[in-house]
């Protein structure tokens, strides 16, 4: 109703679609619309995300060449991260400093100090794309170190207090020596997505980066000032866990939903793989072109707020200029 007035106002031939168009639109338009409240009443409905990332005795090397512990670190530090390179903390996924969490434990011959993970966090191995949980790491692989591989002496469990997951744009970090993932797995020992046991093609690490790839463009080029006093649910981000919610809920097993249930999740999750990847290659563009003058105009025009408020003071100009010159032309005559 706000934009019926001024649209009106509008040559039809300015418009972007003809007429005949409008049914097929607004169709369209409806079953995404239904697509998206239906995963995002199963986001709100799904239980909180399990706690996962890093133990608070790890350490990041820094830009400075200095090493601070996971504990200190803050948004905004510029961390070591895949392929020897240094790129900031633009997020925390989780973080929580006192809740106790049990770890995996990975002691290697090359490092003095072993990588404590939660068992469905991804870490790289030596050779490998695409990275794998921690629970899945066994003695004697060989894990990515910062320049050569580190071998695998010991695996054990361990029992700290705090989970840190800080989010980089690459997705990935350097912790204790060791290139590890920004995220973690929703399926034991599973580095690719997988439904009703067959795999989709699809590793947990890239849709993970992927669906934080608007998150990330958010926090660097938009309103960092947010992402780093940013609000945390249960120790997660509220993006965080409302992707993870999703995920998980698609990925539940026919035992678990029931064969009517589960093919429909199947059906969502291919149905929003090229609009996730739509909106990540738009991302990707936007950011690299720099054009992110046009985002925060473009939030402002879905503030309808705003928009209304600017309306209603236009009228209400209008409304006073009527008025006045109603005045004049009674005393002109």
């Amino acid at each position: 109703k706000i934009h019926q007035r001024p649209l009106q106002r509008i040559p039809f031939r300015l418009t972007l679609l003809p007429r005949h168009q409008y049914p097929t639109m607004k169709f369209l338009a409806s079953t995404v619309g239904f697509l998206l409240a239906s995963l995002t009443l199963a986001a709100e409905t799904a239980t909180t995300t399990p706690a996962a990332g890093f133990s608070s005795s790890t350490t990041v090397e820094l830009k400075d060449g200095s090493f601070k512990s996971m504990e200190d670190l803050q948004v905004g530090d510029l961390v070591l991260v895949l392929h020897e390179k240094h790129q900031p903390v633009v997020a925390f996924g989780r973080k929580d400093a006192s809740h106790k969490t049990s770890f995996v434990r990975i002691a290697m011959q090359e490092l003095d100090q072993p990588l404590e993970m939660s068992a469905d966090h991804l870490v790289y191995l030596h050779g490998e794309k695409v990275p794998v949980p921690a629970s899945s790491v066994k003695v004697g692989d060989l894990v990515q170190g910062v320049s050569s591989p580190a071998t695998v002496t010991k695996v054990d469990t361990v029992t700290r207090e705090g989970y840190f997951a800080p989010i980089t744009a690459s997705g990935s970090i350097v912790v204790n020596g060791v290139v590890g993932s920004t995220y973690d797995s929703l399926q034991k020992d599973e580095s690719f997505v997988s439904l009703g046991g067959v795999s989709s093609g699809l590793s947990y690490h890239f849709v993970s980066h992927v669906l934080h790839k608007p998150l990330v463009m958010y926090c660097k080029k938009i309103a960092s000032e947010r992402c780093t006093d940013q609000k945390l649910e249960g120790g997660t981000s509220v993006w965080s866990n409302m992707v993870n919610s999703m995920a998980t809920w698609m990925v539940q097993s026919e035992e678990e939903v029931g064969a009517g249930g589960f093919y429909f999740r199947a059906v969502a999750f291919y149905a929003l793989i090229p609009v996730v990847l739509a909106v990540f290659t738009l991302c990707t563009v936007m950011e690299f072109l720099h054009w992110m003058l046009w985002v925060p105009t473009f939030f402002f025009l879905l503030d309808l707020r705003n928009i209304n408020g600017k309306v209603k003071a236009v009228r209400d100009e209008e409304r006073a200029m009527a008025a006045v010159m109603k005045d004049m032309k009674e005393k002109t005559a």
